[in-house]
């Protein structure tokens, strides 16, 4: 991720198969990207860069929240709330599943812990490919359809791409595990 502009980047390479590469430009209430999480950005590859955004205060989460890029802000938010419920929750950045799926196992259970089922992704687009990562007992919050055109503030809250619908399905999922 861009600090200035939140865009993932990766070399493209002729394996990557690339048709299309679609920018945005929108004005999110809160960057949560910091100068700190870039520090040692050189060091890193960039698909390994900015997976984990916010850990759970206390120690292991009780539920993930994973926003896809401009949906962090939403999860940050519902995270918020549930700290304040006394329910820890981790906030994940995964702007490309394939991506993350390119890493190492040992790297994937860093970013999503196994024993962590209670999961939500957050994804202003369709949620198809997001069970393989909140499971069976996860939540996942999307819009299933196309064509609506207005301000995100105004669209996020006519669909439901809420903090306050996040907080709800960490709760149901949390509920799921504990079943």
């Amino acid at each position: 991720m861009s600090p200035d502009t939140g865009v993932s980047l990766r070399p493209m390479t002729a394996a990557d198969l690339v048709d299309v590469i679609a920018l945005e430009h929108e004005l999110f209430p809160e960057d949560p990207w910091t100068p700190e999480m870039f520090a040692d950005e050189v060091a890193q590859p960039p698909e390994t860069r900015l997976y984990l955004i916010a850990e759970a205060d206390g120690g292991l989460p009780a539920v993930i929240l994973i926003g896809t890029g401009s949906e962090v802000h939403i999860a940050l938010a519902a995270r918020e709330a549930l700290q304040a419920e006394g329910i820890p929750a981790r906030v994940v950045s995964m702007p490309c599943l394939e991506w993350f799926f390119e890493q190492d196992q040992a790297y994937r259970d860093e970013v999503l812990p196994p024993a962590v089922k209670a999961r939500v992704s957050v994804e202003a687009g369709v949620g198809f490919g997001w069970r393989q990562i909140v499971g069976d007992a996860g939540e996942t919050i999307s819009l299933e359809h196309y064509g609506a055109s207005a301000a995100y503030e105004k669209l996020y809250e006519e669909f439901g791409l809420t903090p306050e619908r996040v907080v709800q399905a960490a709760r149901r999922s949390i509920a799921n595990v504990e079943v």
